[in-house]
């Protein structure tokens, strides 16, 4: 789905659902319309959760520690006591601190000087660029549509 909050000419956020082979689930949302700070990403899975919290960074890994959840504690909601959707006891996760990683966004911009003026090997390759074009005519084709497109890798 695509949004247009600030813009009605232009899109200025949208949500897709892609479902990879071997049913990995990835939800992607992007937006400019936003009141309040959402984590830049974040990964769940089945033995942890991983989150990037914002620009600059900050964030963790949770991992489960092996330790079972068999006395939940309950937590109360509108609706009464649920187990449901009780956060896991401290004794059961450990947390991380995400691994630091180091990068400079202009390397980018010298391989684009470097492939125009000495003939470089791009880092970003061309395939590459087609791949996600094709993908963002997907869900544009997806949005206007309503309908699930099945996406075919074929470059």
């Amino acid at each position: 789905s695509l949004t247009n909050v600030t813009n009605q000419e232009v899109d200025d956020g949208f949500t897709a659902i892609l479902t990879f082979e071997g049913g990995t689930e990835v939800l992607v949302e992007v937006g400019t319309n936003n009141y309040i700070s959402l984590p830049r990403w974040y990964v769940l899975g089945e033995d942890g959760t991983a989150v990037i919290r914002d620009w600059q960074l900050n964030g963790e890994i949770i991992r489960k520690t092996g330790r079972t959840e068999e006395t939940v504690v309950p937590v109360k909601t509108a609706a009464g006591l649920t187990k449901t959707m009780a956060p896991r006891r401290e004794d059961t996760i450990v947390k991380e601190d995400l691994p630091k990683v180091s990068g400079d966004i202009a390397d980018f911009h010298r391989n684009v000087v470097a492939v125009i003026r000495d003939g470089a090997e791009p880092e970003i390759k061309l395939f590459q660029v087609m791949r996600v074009m094709k993908l963002m005519e997907a869900i544009f084709q997806s949005a206007e549509t309503n309908q699930v497109i099945k996406f075919q890798d074929q470059v």
